[in-house]
């Protein structure tokens, strides 16, 4: 089985064809930084919790106020909600922006002979 790539050569499209396929580059580019952005958000919010953990237990197991509530405590509810919202904000962001203009893209390739 041969393994080559589909390589896309942009010399031989016309200007406007050049123009909807710089417009899906940026695309492309956006969704990819959104999403590394909220991984990277997730990651290092969970690795940091990990890290005060085995590094720092003492910290975590103060007491917040007069409650037997401790940080540790606090700052894992945080790390599960901020995960929760991230999700509903890439479903959100993806459903209502993402799909709708790689729709909208994907027809203008379409109708320019791009694809």
């Amino acid at each position: 089985m041969s393994n080559k790539r589909f390589v896309f050569k942009q010399d031989n499209l016309s200007k406007e064809q050049k123009i909807v396929y710089e417009e899906f580059k940026e695309f492309m580019r956006f969704k990819i930084r959104f999403c590394v952005f909220l991984t990277v958000l997730i990651l290092g919010c969970y690795f940091s919790f990990l890290g005060l953990v085995g590094f720092f237990p003492d910290l975590l197991g103060l007491r917040v106020g007069d409650s037997p509530v401790t940080v540790g405590i606090v700052f894992g509810i945080c790390a599960i909600l901020l995960g929760i919202i991230s999700t509903g904000l890439y479903g959100f962001v993806a459903n209502y922006f993402f799909d709708d203009k790689q729709k909208e893209i994907l027809n203008k390739m379409q109708k320019s002979e791009i694809i």
